[in-house]
């Protein structure tokens, strides 16, 4: 009988025929310790965490001559909401000599030509042989500022290259940095009534053509084509560019221009509509 009940436990193989354990533990003379909790195993990979977001795109600062004074620079400000961070920020440091030779050699300009102040809206100056008109202030102007403008251009040209903007982007990039400058008119005592492209830029204010004129100064410098455009009429100033525009387009020598207006943030190729004379504009520069 012995032997029965032996191989009966033997074949069941578990434990369901076992007495129960005793609801309350009887002193058997044993100890028993818990396991420790086990640490949580680290994984061998840990996703990095991700890199904060930029806040703004600095572009660096622009100087001439290379060694003008850091702490005389002047810092541009301003946003791009189709692009993102929206904010951009770009510092123009112009040595004082250099800025003053540009002002010292426009003044003299004014008195070659014997310009003369009539009122706020009237000037008059004696043409040099060749001369067409306001063409040729806004040529010697040009060529009086471009080695000052050309940092700034190349500021953005490194910017495009590194995030290898589109011809649009970099088109709107700019654009909007000379729209971003305030309006205010040159003063009284300014040659033909008009700010130099780098006192646009430094001093950070200028009318509608003094913008004009250094928005196309720098898109040249990139490679676009740009004209300025003037109006007597209108007494007003705007761009012209060789580009796309959903809103807008005009016609000149063959080729399709985008209007652009450089004294308010509006889009490239929009124009009001009471500007949309074409008789009433000449192209200047």
């Amino acid at each position: 009988m012995r032997a029965a009940v032996a191989a009966s436990l033997l074949l069941s193989g578990c434990c369901c025929c076992l007495p129960p354990l005793p609801s309350t533990p009887r002193d058997t003379g044993m100890s028993w310790t818990p396991d420790p909790t086990p640490e949580p195993t680290p994984t061998d990979n840990p996703a990095p965490a991700p890199p904060p977001k930029p806040k703004y795109v600095d572009l660096g600062t622009a100087s001439y001559p290379d060694d003008a004074p850091f702490d005389k620079r002047r810092l541009h400000a301003w946003k791009i909401k189709q692009f993102k961070p929206q904010r951009h920020l770009l510092s123009y440091a112009l040595g004082p000599e250099a800025g003053a030779a540009v002002e010292t050699d426009f003044e003299q300009l004014g008195r070659d030509w014997k310009y003369r102040r009539i009122s706020s809206s009237r000037h008059e100056w004696v043409y040099p042989a060749g001369c067409a008109g306001i063409d040729c202030v806004y040529d010697r102007l040009h060529t009086l500022t471009n080695e000052e403008i050309a940092p700034l251009a190349a500021r953005f040209r490194k910017r495009a290259d590194a995030e290898r903007l589109t011809t649009d982007e970099l088109l709107l990039l700019v654009t909007t940095f000379v729209q971003d400058i305030p309006y205010k008119l040159p003063p009284d005592t300014a040659p033909f009534g008009l700010e130099t492209p780098t006192a646009v830029a430094y001093k950070r204010r200028g009318d509608c053509d003094g913008k004009s004129l250094l928005l196309v100064m720098l898109l040249e410098e990139l490679g676009f084509e740009a004209i300025l455009l003037v109006s007597e009429i209108h007494a007003h100033a705007f761009v012209g560019v060789v580009a796309r525009s959903a809103h807008g387009t005009f016609d000149w020598n063959g080729r399709r221009y985008a209007p652009i207006e450089t004294t308010a943030r509006l889009p490239i190729g929009y124009l009001a509509p009471r500007m949309k004379t074409p008789w009433d504009w000449k192209v200047a520069h």
